[in-house]
């Protein structure tokens, strides 16, 4: 072994030092030559020993062209590593070496290189047992019991960076035996190695035990302890947001949490001045909206407003802002922070020129502040979607789903805004001339918050009934007529569902008025609201959409709808497609009808059993 106190304790790579004059010449013109030799393929015809020596080398780019040429060489050069690794001088350009060469064992994956490794675990100079430890985790696969051991003994080590990469290198290791350690050292719950192995195994599998000892540690008596608490924390960064939140309102004194919480912020704002995947924009913007106080509240309004730039964003972050103001955090706590949110979502809500989705967000986070401005421009906005015919083939596709998710989106926000949006959902459903989106968002909210006084509302959207000629077609039946030659002039035969619904069922007032999706969500409100009426109600709707579906079932089966084809119709061709347009019209006519009967069979049951 090497004496001692000759290395500095480093846990990342070592700093770099200015090479001047002929010294920087000659470096770059080796730089030049390795990478050149890397380049072709070949080591220029230099040993092991000359790519041994230039791992200890000052420059970056010597030192990757030296790793890569050693580990090109393989097992003519393992015996070369090996010595380096074990008699590097007590020098930084030593602790380089020593680093470069347990680098390549890795890389290398002998159990010789682990065997090599794992015996200085213990040395007497923390630097070298650092580099040794990362090295044993980085090999741990060639034999995972063995390196679990040596990993295990290094959790003992004094040094917390040499106990930090023994726990992450038993947590990588994915191994029963190497968690089992982690737990034991958890349980007994001393020392930073307890911190350590708690952040390891919150790392494998988000247990609430791990979570809870690292909160409790921010606040411990040992400063070694607090500070591993601390990096931890601020390490696993927005991945460790719910926690630190919940048990800061938990426990209002918690003002180390608190300081883990901001050194978070400031990392996650930091973040979000560089390019980042839009996955991770939205990871760091919910976990600004949880922290929720005034540094992070202020950088969502910037990026709401900033829509015009980013709208995908904006959105994201208006309803980040709502989170923020009907949490346990100082945006709702604030009185003037909240205030500003909410005179915030209010400006953008009535901006002239401000885009429409981002527009209905800040009402869907209104909305949730209990504020009727909100309300109200949702169920607005919900009704111009269906004038301006949302999915209809003007609408692109990504239109189109950007606000169908908007639109469920709002609903999710009528419901959790709780009993103040019951008056105008009311008004909603009682208007004979209400849109089926609009509609539909107010009976799925009446019935999730189980509003009785809506029972013979909801009703009417479930028995109302028109005759045949008052049934539109749906945006995706086929053509509404289909041109047949005769021997005389040709004849335009009808391929609408109106037609073969006044083919079976005459003027009779018979056919449900209301869409699918309107009476699937108005069954599922009766269901969810229960009572002796609703039940009622249930029962009825049941058997007028059996009676229109049980003959439109007969006529579908024995086709009677051919009859419908008129006989001096003279190609085969057009015939044939006529009577494809009309089995695939009473296909769709009787999937819509199964849907329904399916949402009301179900509701009957749950108003039922809540009886």
């Amino acid at each position: 072994m090497v004496g001692k106190h000759d290395y500095r304790c480093v846990s990342g790579p070592v700093a770099r030092k200015p090479v001047a004059g002929a010294a920087r010449r000659w470096a770059y013109a080796l730089a030049v030559g390795l990478l050149a030799a890397g380049l072709c393929g070949c080591s220029g015809g230099k040993g092991p020993e000359f790519y041994v020596e230039r791992l200890g080398h000052p420059d970056d780019k010597v030192r990757e062209t030296a790793r890569d040429e050693l580990v090109r060489m393989q097992e003519d050069a393992l015996e070369a590593v090996i010595k380096a690794f074990e008699t590097a001088p007590k020098t930084q350009e030593g602790l380089r070496q020593l680093q470069g060469a347990a680098e390549v064992l890795v890389r290398m994956r002998t159990l010789e290189s682990l065997e090599t490794v794992g015996a200085r675990i213990e040395d007497p100079e923390p630097a070298v047992r650092l580099t040794a430890i990362r090295a044993v985790g980085g090999l741990a696969q060639v034999r995972k019991g063995l390196s679990a051991k040596w990993l295990t003994s290094a959790m003992s080590d004094p040094d917390p960076a040499c106990v930090h990469a023994a726990a992450t290198g038993l947590r990588e290791l994915n191994f029963k035996d190497a968690t089992a350690v982690l737990e034991e050292f958890l349980e007994r719950g001393e020392g930073v190695q307890a911190a350590f192995a708690a952040d390891a195994l919150y790392q494998l599998d988000k247990r609430p035990g791990a979570a809870q000892f690292l909160l409790e540690s921010l606040s411990a008596q040992q400063q070694p302890v607090r500070t591993a608490a601390r990096e931890r924390a601020v390490e696993l960064g927005d991945r460790f947001v719910v926690p630190l939140v919940r048990y800061s309102a938990e426990h209002p004194q918690a003002d180390d949490q608190e300081a883990a919480l901001a050194l978070i912020r400031d990392r996650l704002l930091e973040e979000l001045d560089k390019e980042l995947s839009w996955k991770r924009r939205q990871a760091v913007v919910v976990a600004l909206g949880r922290i929720g106080d005034e540094k992070s509240c202020a950088k969502l309004m910037e990026i709401v407003a900033k829509g015009e730039r980013n709208v995908r964003a904006s959105v994201l972050a208006a309803g980040a802002l709502g989170d923020a103001a009907v949490s346990d955090r100082p945006a709702a706590t604030n009185r003037d922070l909240h205030s500003e949110i909410r005179r915030f979502l209010k400006k953008t809500l009535h901006e002239e020129g401000a885009d429409s989705k981002v527009q209905i967000a800040c009402a869907i986070s209104l909305c949730r502040l209990g504020d009727e401005e909100g309300v109200e421009y949702l169920l607005a906005q919900l009704e111009s979607l269906e004038r301006t015919g949302v999915g209809e083939k003007a609408v692109g596709e990504e239109e189109a789903r950007a606000l169908t998710e908007l639109r469920i989106r709002a609903q999710e926000a009528l419901t959790s805004s709780g009993d103040f949006v019951v008056p105008y959902l009311l008004e909603v459903v009682k208007n004979p001339e209400t849109g089926d989106i609009t509609c539909w968002a107010a009976a799925q909210t009446l019935g999730a918050l189980r509003v009785k006084e809506a029972v013979p509302f909801l009703g009417r959207l479930l028995l109302a009934t028109v005759p045949p000629q008052r049934v539109e077609s749906d945006r995706e039946d086929p053509p509404g007529t289909l041109s047949l030659d005769t021997r005389g002039k040709p004849v335009e035969l009808s391929t609408t569902r109106r037609t073969i619904l006044e083919e079976l069922f005459g003027e009779r007032n018979v056919i449900p008025a209301q869409r699918p999706a309107v009476r699937m969500s108005a069954a599922f409100a009766l269901g969810r609201i229960g009572g002796q009426e609703a039940r009622r109600l249930l029962s009825e709707a049941l058997a007028i959409h059996e009676n229109v579906r049980a003959p439109m079932q007969r006529f579908a089966e024995r086709r009677e709808y051919l009859r419908l084809i008129p006989d001096e119709a003279t190609k085969d061709e057009q015939r044939s497609e006529a009577r494809w347009i009309l089995d695939e019209l009473c296909r769709r006519v009787l999937l819509e009808q199964g849907r329904v009967l399916f949402y009301i069979r179900l509701a009957v049951k749950e108003a039922q059993q809540g009886s």
